[in-house]
């Protein structure tokens, strides 16, 4: 039986790092767990199969069977503990794994953010340019305007007199 993954860190990882990467992590993650279920039941019924056949072979105390069930308890604990460790390393390489790319999402913000901030500088520059060059062209328009008008004409032919 294949142990599910709380939907919370389905969610936190598909915030991090998208949706596509964040179903990756979670069916690397899922299929570990199942293959280190699958090798713990192996483990346990190749044990359990080992006892049978020794019983079988002759016959049993009661002294036997409880030092058995000691041996039986101490596998299981062991595999037990075997099996924690699997889980808290691949948490582990979870957690790097999400840190990892969390710096590496922080990293490529800040870069994007710091594009956008020259691009921006670089536009308002250019607006500005663009401005002072209407302006100029207003300027120059209007004394245009101003000296071919005919009556301005005649006002600066007084002047010349």
């Amino acid at each position: 039986m294949a142990t599910a993954l709380p939907l919370e860190i389905y969610e936190i990882l598909e915030k991090k790092v998208g949706r596509d990467e964040a179903k990756a992590v979670i069916k690397i993650i899922d299929a570990s767990l199942e293959t280190i279920e699958k090798k713990a039941e192996g483990i346990a019924l190749q044990k359990k199969l080992e006892i049978k056949d020794e019983l079988t072979k002759e016959l049993a105390t009661k002294a036997d069977i409880a030092r058995l069930e000691g041996k039986i308890d101490a596998g299981i604990a062991r595999l037990e503990g075997k099996v924690d460790a699997d889980i808290a390393r691949l948490e582990g390489k979870m957690d790097a794994g999400i840190a990892r790319l969390e710096g590496k999402l922080d990293a490529d913000i800040a870069r994007l953010e710091g594009k956008l901030d020259a691009d921006i500088a670089r536009l308002e520059g250019r607006f500005e340019k663009l401005n002072q060059k209407l302006n100029f062209m207003i300027v120059l328009m209007i004394i245009a305007l101003t000296l071919m008008n005919p009556v301005m004409a005649e006002v600066i032919k007084g002047f010349m007199k």
